[in-house]
């Protein structure tokens, strides 16, 4: 079909579906399908400097953001660099202290903070759209394996095992296993009593809000730079109350499940102090 090419060596199908998938934590050619061409990006020798990095490392993730559909402000894997034809990106983010100390520096969420958050989203919008074409009359029931197995669905299956698996994922979001599972059942187990009860469709809803929120983000943007970069924040009482009614209601569910901290602890959230 006919290509397009970008700045950042992106080559692509002009009408490919440039959509993300549920996938997570996952190279990039397996989100969306295009490929990027690898091209020779060596610079001149004294080229790289602080400004010249945090310019190419703003543009590379930008366009990683159209096509993932991810946050612009979420640093990639230095593979991602590698792998789209960038190593000259990747290298001299070694060179210049590492991914960590630049992501401080240039205010952006590393992969090890994102990749939990992330995994727990794409876990909760598979386990809601599996409750959608495939549940049961019981939406707070957890889906058997098996069942997600034979309806080929196995990046959610992964998404289990790599989360814990079923056993405390149905704590986490209050969920019930099948009644012929050994698993917990009852409030009475030690475990379950320190989650207390949630909702997967307010921890879904939650997550949305504020995967949305630094969405609207781009590297560089005053919104970027908050006081402890590199995190990814439980939104407090005010901020949630700025929300209108909506934002009312999700602030009397964040009390009703336990508080701040502890919805925080739920979907994968840091928690602050900030009223």
């Amino acid at each position: 079909g006919e290509v397009e090419k970008g700045d950042a060596g992106i080559t692509t199908e002009i009408g490919a579906d440039r959509s993300a998938t549920n996938g997570t934590d996952i190279l990039l050619e397996e989100v969306a399908p295009q490929r990027w061409q690898h091209v020779n990006t060596r610079k001149k020798y004294g080229y790289w400097n602080d400004f010249t990095l945090r310019s190419e490392i703003y543009e590379f993730i930008t366009r990683y953001m159209e096509f993932s559909g991810r946050p612009a402000i979420w640093m990639p894997r230095l593979a991602d660099f590698d792998a789209h034809g960038r190593s000259d990106i990747q290298n001299a983010i070694n060179r210049f202290g590492g991914a960590n100390a630049l992501c401080k520096k240039y205010c952006l969420v590393p992969f090890q903070e994102w990749q939990y958050f992330e995994s727990l989203y794409q876990l909760c919008v598979g386990l809601k759209a599996f409750q959608k074409t495939y549940g049961g009359d019981d939406p707070d029931v957890f889906p058997p394996l098996a069942e997600i197995k034979e309806c080929g669905l196995v990046d959610l299956y992964y998404l289990i095992q790599r989360n814990g698996g079923k056993k405390i994922i149905a704590r986490r979001f209050d969920l019930l296993l099948p009644a012929d599972d050994p698993g917990p059942k009852r409030p009475t187990d030690a475990a379950e009593r320190q989650w207390g009860p949630f909702s997967l469709d307010f921890a879904l809803e939650l997550m949305e809000h504020v995967r949305g929120k630094m969405l609207d983000v781009r590297p560089g943007d005053p919104a970027a730079r908050l006081p402890t970069p590199g995190k990814i924040w439980m939104p407090s009482e005010q901020e949630l109350l700025r929300e209108g009614e909506r934002g009312k209601r999700m602030a009397g569910l964040v009390r009703k499940y336990g508080g701040y901290e502890s919805v925080a602890r739920r979907v994968g959230l840091t928690h602050s102090s900030r009223p």
